[in-house]
């Protein structure tokens, strides 16, 4: 068409270059117009998607809020812990991509309100705290403190919902603006067009026939939906296709997105490639087996699902898909039409989230039955820190044990044995985790503790000589109560010695917990042996460490099983140190 138009204005026809300018122009103004329209779109696009995103990820957060409210378990706080940290990382990735003014009020909206709704959470889970801590207690006014409590936890559930509330209008203004201004910039293609139009029809007076074939490139050019359409694909991060109805499933389109990939339009178009070819093999039968349910599905004209992709350099991606099933004037199946959002990130993001609160969880299950809350909390935050595959450690190991106790159950019935152990064990244990020891194991009415594992600690042996003080202590206190409830006094001796051991899990794949293993343990429960009632005995390799804090009584020389020649043991009455020692 241009060398007709450049031979006509070769003849002589000045009006016609006239023509040919007044198109020109008219054809680049009108073109340029609907690619900055397009830019538009796509911003509007973006706004609208970033909206739905945060809509949906606080409607989740609060969700979750929700469920804890209700029911106060331990899932309702990882999926808060979990729904917080993905929002955040949603808001810092959108916040880093975004240009928009409209944009960047919504997700200041949703910063604010995820730093009200995280404060409430926590108001939420130290409410809790304390009304466990006001049930367990014998508080004289329990019934109002607990009303009270119920009641700041309804304000702040409702303060929650206010922030849920105030989300959601946040995102209905911000779509509200986003439809008027899809309406303004149509009316501005229409007006671009009609001006365009009335342009090159008066152009057209002059030379009819050339200024129809302007007007039809014009019309092709500019008017066509599709132009737009390739604009905003053509900036859009997704991959755009379609593809046949049944196997073997040929592409129609696919935008250039798709290089993103590693793989060419023309592998597409020329059949050499499928969408089937780059699912991961892993994928494959899913993807397969939904796909010929969609074709058989008659009802339901939309679906989405996530799967992994090969792309052209072998990597694998995570992508998004979603699919629209297009019919024909008959109702059938005439293609699928859809779009691919590739997001491995999320995935990594999700898979790094899971694999940390699995280790999160691993580390409470080893270790919470027997250290102390603070203690397991301090574990989490450094897990960098623990060796749960095993370790040589130098730790102090205290052996305790009731004085002619096994004797004394045969007189007493099973109900009553329990209720001795158990209010013994539950009083030494409170002791044990004040100084920071872990309790490895209950042995009938013995008790074995480590001090320096998992949690290291300096001075491993200054806290089981404390630890052993203060319990021999407490048996006053606790025979006094016996007494009171008609039970026989106990009498415990304690026996202490520290070295290296090796400690980690320890067990099989069924059943594993956390211990130590040496010949250190062996010598204490040895020294235990042979201390008599209300009696803390130590080795020589503890009185060596604190010779100059220990006041010990006279010190006795025994043969202990599998060692050379005799042992000195020396029995503790107090540590200078410390404000305590066995009166």
């Amino acid at each position: 068409m241009k060398v007709s138009i450049r031979t006509r204005v070769v003849l002589g026809f000045v009006l016609m270059v006239a023509l040919i300018i007044v198109t020109g122009v008219a054809g680049y103004v009108g073109l340029r117009s609907a690619i900055e329209q397009a830019e538009l779109y796509r911003t509007l696009a973006i706004e609208t998607s970033v909206a739905g995103r945060l809509e949906s990820h606080v409607l989740l957060l609060h969700n979750a809020v929700d469920e804890y409210f209700i029911s106060g378990d331990q899932q309702a706080i990882w999926d808060f812990d979990y729904q917080l940290a993905l929002t955040k990382r949603v808001v810092k990735q959108v916040n880093k991509g975004s240009a928009t003014a409209q944009t960047r009020a919504i997700l200041e909206e949703v910063d604010d309100s995820l730093k009200r709704t995280e404060k409430n959470f926590q108001r939420l889970r130290e409410l809790d705290a304390r009304r466990n801590e006001i049930q367990s207690s014998d508080a004289a006014d329990k019934t109002d403190l607990l009303k009270n409590i119920a009641v700041e936890k309804q304000d702040v559930h409702e303060s929650c919902e206010f922030e849920e509330t105030r989300i959601a209008n946040s995102v209905e203004s911000a779509r509200e603006s986003i439809k008027t201004r899809q309406e303004a910039i149509d009316s501005k293609l229409q007006e671009s067009f009609r001006v365009t139009t009335i342009v090159v029809a008066t152009a057209g007076i002059a030379e009819a026939v050339i200024a129809l074939l302007v007007a039809s490139l014009f019309v092709r050019l500019i008017t066509r939906p599709i132009g737009v359409l390739e604009q905003i694909v053509r900036r859009s991060p997704s991959v755009a296709f379609r593809f046949g109805s049944a196997p073997p499933w040929p592409v129609d389109y696919v935008s250039e997105n798709v290089r993103q990939l590693g793989y060419s339009l023309d592998d597409f178009y020329s059949g050499r490639k499928s969408f089937v070819d780059m699912v991961h093999p892993e994928d494959l039968e899913m993807v397969m087996t939904k796909l010929r349910e969609y074709s058989r599905e008659r009802d339901q004209t939309e679906f989405s699902r996530e799967y992994r992709v090969i792309t052209g350099a072998h990597e694998t991606r995570w992508m998004d898909e979603r699919m629209w099933v297009m019919p024909n004037d008959k109702g059938q199946i005439a293609h699928f039409e859809g779009i691919l959002l590739d997001i491995t990130e999320r995935k990594e993001a999700e898979q790094n989230l899971a694999r940390e609160q699995a280790a999160r969880a691993s580390i409470r299950e080893t270790f919470g039955s027997y250290l102390s809350e603070e203690v397991v909390n301090e574990i989490l935050e450094s897990p960098e820190g623990i060796n749960l595959g095993g370790e040589m450690r130098d730790i102090t190991v205290l052996v305790s044990d009731l004085r002619g106790f096994t004797s004394m159950t045969e007189s007493l019935g099973c109900r009553h044995v329990l209720e001795i152990i158990n209010r013994y064990l539950e009083t030494m244990t409170e002791i044990v985790l004040r100084h920071g020891g872990t309790i490895d194991e209950f042995m009938g009415d013995g008790i074995l503790v480590f001090f320096g594992a998992p949690r290291p600690f300096p001075d491993h042996f200054r806290r089981g000589i404390r630890c052993a003080i203060d319990m021999q202590a407490a048996m006053e206190e606790f025979n006094k109560e016996g007494l009171r409830l008609g039970q026989p006094p106990l009498q415990m001796g304690i026996g202490i010695n520290c070295g290296e051991l090796i400690v980690g899990n320890i067990g099989s794949h069924k059943r594993k917990k956390y211990g130590a293993v040496g010949s250190p343990i062996n010598v204490a429960f040895r020294v235990e042996a042979q201390t008599t009632g209300g009696e803390i005995l130590v080795t020589p390799a503890i009185f060596n460490r604190l010779s100059e804090e220990l006041v010990v009584g006279t010190v006795r020389q025994t043969h202990l099983k599998g060692l050379d020649g005799p042992v000195a043991l020396y029995p503790i009455v107090a540590l200078k140190t410390a404000e305590n020692s066995l009166g």
